[in-house]
């Protein structure tokens, strides 16, 4: 039994880890302002990590600006 928790607890914990990898918004990548004005496309957390370690900042997230004005709509 408890191998089987032991595998059950791995399969997920790979799987939560995985997934969380993806930056992907109705199959396209995430969208992103940078603080020079110019937009920069997202598709994992490593691209986020290049773009961090290459100085640059983000200003607005526009792909995510819709799920603002959903939200407020439901509140």
């Amino acid at each position: 039994m408890k191998y089987i928790a032991v595998a059950i607890a791995t399969l997920l914990f790979s799987f939560n880890s995985s997934a969380a990898n993806e930056l992907i918004i109705d199959n396209s990548p995430l969208t992103v302002v940078l603080s020079d004005g110019n937009q920069a496309k997202l598709s994992s957390c490593s691209d986020f990590v290049a773009l961090h370690n290459s100085g640059e900042s983000i200003k607005e997230l526009p792909d995510l600006s819709r799920f603002d004005s959903l939200y407020n709509e439901i509140t």
